[in-house]
């Protein structure tokens, strides 16, 4: 699976002993996201969220940090590093928990990770379970979720789902990106070979 220019895609929605206050406010937000950044890929996420509330208890602050992120985990995607874009997206959503597209971020970057890696973790296939769940008929971006809640499924080695999920792909894909298309081909060849198309004809069929 190619990357996407992920922050494009998506709208923006709404301390540490060492560091005094004047160490922090003399910082960027591109800073200091890219400090908490570097935590998270070293798995230090409690340091990671220390020096984000010590720098966000402004709210001003805190919205200027949310792009950034953003901005910082897509640098990771086009680097193919997707599981430190993983972390960084589910460290924005705990942060931001009403954001929707943070959520979405982070289902595309557990599907871009299960792509690089060619299997995400028990924990990891159950995170992205709970997402596809969660965004389902509320994403920015509909054809991105049935495409993860197809391989979710696949994962899971339930075929009638994963060909419900796949009629909801066709459903909302518009044919872009063309890339795709490989990838589709794989999925149906699956669904082929389980005689799970016929589970679930498309309407009209």
């Amino acid at each position: 699976m190619q990357r996407i220019a992920l922050f494009s895609l998506l709208l923006l929605l709404p301390g540490l002993a060492a560091c005094s206050a004047t160490d922090l406010d003399s910082r960027t937000p591109r800073q200091v996201a890219a400090e908490v950044a570097d935590l998270l890929v070293a798995g230090d996420e409690g340091a990671a969220a220390e020096l984000f509330d010590a720098w966000a208890e402004d709210e001003g602050a805190r919205q200027a940090m949310y792009p950034v992120l953003f901005d910082i985990a897509e640098e990771h995607y086009d680097t193919g590093s997707a599981r430190d874009a993983a972390a960084i997206m589910r460290f924005t959503a705990s942060r931001y928990p009403n954001s929707l597209a943070a959520k979405e971020a982070l289902l595309y970057s557990l599907l871009l990770q299960r792509a690089e890696e060619g299997a995400l973790s028990r924990s990891g296939l159950d995170e992205m379970g709970d997402l596809v769940r969660e965004l389902e008929g509320r994403a920015q971006n509909p054809a991105w979720v049935s495409l993860a809640a197809i391989w979710y499924w696949i994962d899971r080695d339930r075929p009638e789902q994963a060909a419900e999920a796949w009629r909801d792909f066709q459903d909302t894909w518009n044919g872009r990106p063309s890339y795709l298309k490989p990838e589709l081909v794989e999925i149906e060849r699956w669904l082929e070979t389980k005689g799970a198309l016929e589970l679930t004809p498309k309407p009209g069929a």
